[in-house]
């Protein structure tokens, strides 16, 4: 059952990295990476990484309320998605 939910989520999260923000951020780092001298061989890694930390962060605050979020009375609000979402990624940029 977890592995099955495991995949799901992979599998729904891969089109996230060909999203066009993420793509220029990626390109954008490793022009500015060049034009320093420097080799950018390490972007992809440290943008998955921090990838990675935000979902082991946010993980445990999100799963134990889970379910108690299905009932219909009980919609998640989207008021706060916009505001929010650009901040967590300024942080780590």
């Amino acid at each position: 059952m977890l592995a099955g939910l495991g995949w799901t989520a992979y599998l729904l999260g891969l089109p996230h990295g060909f999203d066009d923000d993420e793509i220029a951020v990626m390109h954008n780092t490793t022009r500015k990476l060049m034009q320093e001298g420097q080799r950018p061989t390490s972007v992809g890694f440290c943008f998955s990484l921090g990838h990675l930390t935000v979902v082991f962060a946010l993980a445990p605050g999100v799963a134990p309320p889970g379910p108690a979020c299905c009932t219909p009375r009980c919609r998640p609000s989207r008021a706060t998605e916009p505001s929010s979402t650009p901040s967590v990624a300024g942080t780590f940029l």
